[in-house]
């Protein structure tokens, strides 16, 4: 389950969530939220599945302040 964000540029999941089902970090990057702060998250390449199909290759974002997934425009425009 996860919260779709139109508004969102990029797909976060919870870092408990990726180290459960064994995702890896493949980079670094950095993230600009709301507020409009910039800072360095960490980027997994993980594997979405939709009812309408599977996205594959999507880099999310490791979040560590929430519990809920948001799929972005990433997923969306896919």
């Amino acid at each position: 389950m996860a919260f779709l964000d139109s508004g969102a540029d990029a797909t976060a999941i919870p870092v408990d969530l990726l180290r459960t089902i064994g995702a890896r970090i493949v980079e670094q990057g950095r993230f600009s939220g709301i507020t409009g702060a910039s800072i360095e998250v960490d980027l997994f390449r993980v594997v979405i599945y939709m009812p309408t199909g599977v996205t594959y290759g999507i880099r999310a974002i490791g979040s560590r302040d929430s519990e809920v997934a948001i799929l972005g425009r990433d997923v969306l425009n896919q």
